[in-house]
């Protein structure tokens, strides 16, 4: 099951979540979030793009983290104005 945390402030909210998976390959990790990159058979390597597309259109981030273990992506968003 994904750990999930999330933290607001003046400033906006993160969300950070990760798995206990394998983790992103590294042969994956420099295009993980370009159009129709996929590690696995019948994705459409459309969603990360998408959702990264969306966090900066709103002023916001999305990334994958470094660490050991699962994937692990941090979602930044900037309070409203």
């Amino acid at each position: 099951m994904p750990w999930r945390r999330c933290a607001a402030s003046t400033g906006g909210v993160e969300a950070v979540v990760e798995d206990d998976g394998p983790g992103v390959p590294p042969e994956l990790r420099a295009r993980i979030f370009s159009r129709l990159a996929t590690g696995r058979s019948g994705g459409t390597g459309l969603g990360l793009y998408i959702s990264r597309a969306l966090a900066e259109e709103a002023g916001g981030s999305l990334e994958l983290l470094d660490g050991p273990g699962g994937a692990k992506f941090r979602l930044r968003l900037p309070s409203a104005t």
